[in-house]
């Protein structure tokens, strides 16, 4: 069976998906994934991230950013602000509402409907025009 057709492994996408874009997981050499000498703990990883931001100056910390780049992230849904600190218990409860697959019933009945409708036109347009 051909690379491209193996299933792709749960620790592998750790990071590339938006809800897993701050998961602090150990990273995987893609190239060689049997290979754990190129793997990074997470302690290695969190003392990089304390001493990348020890390295900034402060004045760099209290420099707003310019206009138009927090428009951009208005527009985007993302804020400026920095993040707050959660336990242990608020980050396993946050993960869990952000990776979870349920829906609101009305919302799903919403998105039938449009489904239904847009069928429907695509349908007698196939018919009308083909």
């Amino acid at each position: 069976m051909p690379s491209w057709m193996l299933p792709t492994f749960l620790p592998r996408l750790d990071g590339l998906t938006w809800w897993t874009r701050h998961k602090k997981a150990p990273a995987i050499a893609l190239n060689n994934c049997s290979s754990e000498a190129a793997e990074i703990t997470p302690e290695d990883r969190e003392k990089d991230l304390v001493e990348t931001a020890a390295s900034g100056t402060k004045e760099e910390a209290a420099a707003k950013p310019p206009c138009w780049k927090m428009v951009c992230m208005w527009f985007c849904g993302l804020s400026t602000s920095p993040t707050p600190t959660l336990s242990q218990e608020e980050r396993a409860a946050l993960e869990q509402r952000l990776t979870s697959v349920e829906e609101e019933p009305l919302w799903r009945n919403v998105c039938n409907a449009n489904a239904i409708i847009l069928m429907t036109i695509n349908v007698f347009l196939w018919a009308y025009f083909g």
